[in-house]
């Protein structure tokens, strides 16, 4: 953090690097955790072009990011020896590198980020995960190198936990008690994850890049507004340019559900979250989300999470 800051000219204060106005606007915020884990926040839009790269290191350290990047003009992220560029479009993914290998981003001006990073020792690896578990995958997980990308999505869940990271009160007693808490489950998701879908790492989802892209784009534009129905298979497959079992398998083999239980997984978590955020009532909820009936809304969201709305009100006023 203070070789990037020297490298723009800036100091970094608490922590906290606040871009100039030649460079972007946002900032970049590192915070140690009550159980040894760094995270770095991300959150800027550039005003120039920037090129970033780190070389590897003998020290063993791995990174878990959490990207959620709106590419204007092009993004070439760039591991050990491969490249992978993407060119006006926007990218959500979760991968893990590694300080064994050179790591390297270029992106254009316009660009814009919001990124979590968690930075994991060996150490806290050994003590937290069953290394010799997770050694051979996280050997076979690294020699994906670009093609890491797109093994993990961004989706609802992860994202969830984002938004309530970015949003808590830092004035908050609490606060680093609760960070603490939602990193461990960021961590924990994505190697449960890693495990579960160890058989992808061996064979791969058999897909080329471009068609895991345009699933992927599908995914963002059906999520992006949760208000509208889910459009049909065969509207969705054109929208992917592939036949309609192709995008019903593919889609099924990126996100581990078909896609109309993705769709409506998603709905059901922003559900339960503008219930948490107790701004909204459960009328407005269910309406907000395309329910004119309210006790549809209510039986979807039982059959999502075992519990009515109006006993997860409860419970939220008990706790």
């Amino acid at each position: 953090m203070q070789n990037f800051a020297k490298a723009i000219d800036v100091t970094v204060i608490n922590n906290r690097i606040n871009l100039p106005s030649s460079i972007g606007k946002g900032y970049m915020q590192l915070e140690e955790l009550p159980n040894g884990l760094l995270t770095l926040y991300n959150s800027f839009t550039l005003n120039t072009e920037l090129h970033f790269e780190r070389l590897y290191s003998d020290e063993e350290m791995y990174m878990l990011r959490f990207e959620h990047i709106k590419v204007d003009g092009s993004l070439v992220t760039k591991i050990d020896d491969e490249y992978y560029r993407e060119t006006g479009n926007e990218r959500k993914s979760v991968y893990l590198t590694c300080s064994l290998f050179n790591l390297g981003y270029f992106a254009t001006r316009g660009s814009s980020t919001k990124t979590v990073t968690i930075q994991l020792s060996r150490e806290w690896m050994a003590k937290y995960l069953k290394m010799e578990t997770y050694d051979q995958l996280l050997h076979e997980y690294l020699s994906l190198k670009t093609a890491s990308l797109l093994f993990e999505p961004l989706d609802g869940e992860y994202q969830l936990i984002l938004d309530e990271i970015s949003a808590m009160n830092e004035d908050h007693p609490a606060q680093m008690a609760m960070i603490n808490n939602k990193v461990m489950y960021l961590v924990e998701r994505f190697f449960t994850n890693l495990y579960e879908k160890r058989n992808q790492l061996k064979y791969h989802i058999k897909a080329s890049n471009d068609d895991i892209y345009k699933i992927r784009k599908v995914e963002n534009d059906i999520t992006r507004d949760l208000t509208e129905p889910c459009p049909s298979i065969t509207e969705l497959s054109k929208m992917a340019s592939m036949s309609p079992s192709k995008f019903k398998q593919l889609f099924k083999d990126i996100y581990g559900r078909p896609v109309y239980q993705h769709f409506q997984h998603n709905r059901m978590l922003k559900a339960r979250n503008m219930l948490l955020s107790n701004k909204f009532s459960i009328k407005e909820v269910g309406l907000s989300l395309g329910y004119a009936n309210l006790s549809n809304f209510s039986t979807a969201f039982r059959k999502e999470f075992s519990i009515l709305p109006s006993q997860l009100r409860k419970e939220e006023v008990i706790v």
